[in-house]
């Protein structure tokens, strides 16, 4: 409010109001400054306050909001910023010298007796909370679709590795080779006529097996056979 200096004793406050916008916006400047804000909230945790002149008036007019956990703590937090308006303000005043009589006070208008819920908080908050759970929904859905196509891909490299059952690797065909040829020549060592042709591995048990089914079928000279009764 304007000074009573400058109004006269018959004046209207409320005519000299226009004039007030720039000590307004200087004072606000004071009260949300750190320190005023550090000293203020020293005890009121996470709550915090705004300053800001009415939008919706030419009028030197202070809006103070003060928002806090749970309404108590709101409600104390703005009475101290509201106890703290005058005092900056007188101030300010001191610190230039001007008279009492000169000086430009504060008037309370309207003050809240009842915290009211603040429902674009709570609607900004429930909007980052389902945006929250969309985003970990899509990444542990990556994450599991990575994970399955890991293995998938394991599952393929080891199928691709492993030799089918009907082919043969080259080491085992290198150990059948060896034992056919050790089983050729063992074979001839038994058999001095087979020692003098070659042989296939393999073929040795074949001639081996044919020779003596002939030599069983062949008759010994000079032996007759045996009977019973008159010759």
């Amino acid at each position: 409010m304007p000074s009573s200096q400058s109004i006269g004793d018959a004046g209207n406050p409320y005519l000299y109001l226009g004039g007030l916008s720039e000590a307004l916006d200087i004072l606000i400047r004071k009260i949300t400054s750190q320190p005023v804000m550090e000293r203020l909230l020293a005890n009121f945790g996470s709550a915090s306050y705004t300053a800001e002149p009415d939008r919706g008036t030419s009028g030197a007019i202070l809006v103070i909001t003060a928002t806090a956990n749970n309404p108590e703590e709101a409600m104390a937090l703005l009475k101290a910023v509201m106890d703290e308006t005058p005092r900056s303000l007188n101030e300010m005043q001191e610190s230039l010298n001007v008279a009492v009589p000169a000086r430009i006070t504060t008037m309370s208008l309207l003050i809240d007796r009842k915290a009211v819920p603040e429902v674009k908080a709570r609607t900004q908050l429930v909007f980052v909370a389902g945006a929250g759970g969309l985003a970990l929904t899509l990444v542990l859905s990556v994450l599991v679709d990575g994970l399955m196509m890991t293995r998938t891909r394991k599952k393929e490299a080891l199928k691709k590795d492993t030799l089918p059952d009907d082919e043969t690797s080259p080491m085992e065909g290198r150990g059948t080779a060896e034992n056919a040829a050790l089983r050729s020549r063992t074979l001839q060592a038994r058999d001095p006529i087979m020692a003098s042709s070659d042989v296939r591995p393999g073929a040795s048990r074949t001639k081996q097996t044919s020779q003596e089914a002939t030599q069983t079928h062949e008759e010994i000279p000079g032996v007759l056979p045996l009977s019973s009764g008159s010759s």
